[in-house]
C-alpha cells in the first residue's frame, strides 16, 4: 500500500512538471532497507537535468543514511556519473526534486535530442562500490 501511495504521489509531482519537458521517464531503484529512489531527466531552462525523488519506507521506521551514484550511458559509448553523497533520509518523508527546487542541479552533457531509447540509467548505492 505504501508503494502505491508513493507511486501516486510521484506521478502527481511529475505531472506538475508539465511546463518542463520530460526527456527520459523515471526509473526506479530500491535500497535493501527500503529507500526508494526514482531518477528522471527533465528539460529545465532548456538544459537536460537529472531529477531525483526519494521515499524512505524503512520497515523498522528509522532514518536511513545512504549515498549513491547515478550513471547514464548510451549506445555510442558516451557516459556520465553523478554522485549523491551519504546523507540522512527521514523515515516516511518523500523528497521530490523539480526544476525549481533541485537539491543537486545536475546537468547532463549527453545528447538528449536523438534516440533516447539507447540510453540506460543505473544507480549504485554506497555499499555496493
Amino acid at each position: 500500500m505504501t508503494r502505491l501511495l508513493f507511486i501516486l504521489a510521484f506521478l502527481n509531482a511529475t505531472v506538475g512538471l508539465s511546463q518542463d519537458r520530460i526527456i527520459y521517464p523515471a526509473v526506479g531503484f530500491e535500497h535493501p532497507l527500503h529507500l526508494d529512489v526514482y531518477v528522471s531527466v527533465v528539460e529545465c531552462n532548456n538544459l537536460p537535468t537529472i531529477l531525483v525523488t526519494t521515499f524512505n519506507e524503512s520497515p523498522i521506521s528509522e532514518n536511513l543514511e545512504v549515498g549513491f551514484k547515478i550513471s547514464i550511458a548510451d549506445a555510442n559509448g558516451q557516459s556520465e556519473v553523478f554522485y549523491y553523497p551519504k546523507r540522512i533520509y527521514e523515515f516516511g518523508k518523500m523528497e521530490i526534486e523539480g526544476c525549481d527546487n533541485s537539491v543537486n542541479p545536475n546537468r547532463s552533457i549527453l545528447d538528449w535530442n536523438s534516440d533516447n531509447s539507447t540510453k540506460q540509467i543505473n544507480l549504485i548505492f554506497d555499499y555496493e562500490d
